[in-house]
């Protein structure tokens, strides 16, 4: 196995969609690139409940009911348990205004959907590469 793939299967992420076919297509494209440990929240409630097991990465979507992907994000983000978990928005909001405003509230990256594999693919290698940073400035 080679150290990408090593890095890969040691991931733990966690898909917060309301939507279960878009967590499934998502879920599906993480586990072909090697991710097995993947689980899934359908809401903010069910998030919060889950995200205390220690994600590497937590994919939000943007808009679901009650609270949204970027309440979620910016609640954890408050929360110094959470300073090594990149988040990853994955939304159909495509405008700049959006993109910069769930950087700002402390996205490590950002999704249009529909994101193809490869889109996925690429942006977990940088989000791999930003986990490796946060790890390098905690020592």
């Amino acid at each position: 196995m080679t150290d990408d793939a090593k890095k890969l299967a040691a991931l733990k992420v966690l898909v917060v969609d309301d939507h279960m076919t878009a967590r499934a297509h998502l879920k599906r494209v993480l586990k072909d690139m090697g991710i097995t440990q993947v689980d899934e929240a359908e809401n903010a409630d069910d998030a919060s409940a889950k995200a205390s097991a220690g994600y590497n990465i937590i994919f939000l979507d943007w808009d679901m009911p009650g609270k949204t992907g970027i309440e979620i994000l910016r609640k954890f983000r408050g929360n110094t348990a959470y300073d090594d978990t990149a988040f990853v928005m994955v939304t159909a909001k495509s405008e700049p205004d959006d993109i910069i405003s769930a950087l700002r509230a402390g996205a490590t990256s950002y999704i249009v959907k529909p994101a193809d594999a490869a889109e996925v693919r690429n942006n977990i290698t940088e989000v791999l590469e930003w986990i490796a940073q946060q790890k390098a400035l905690r020592r």
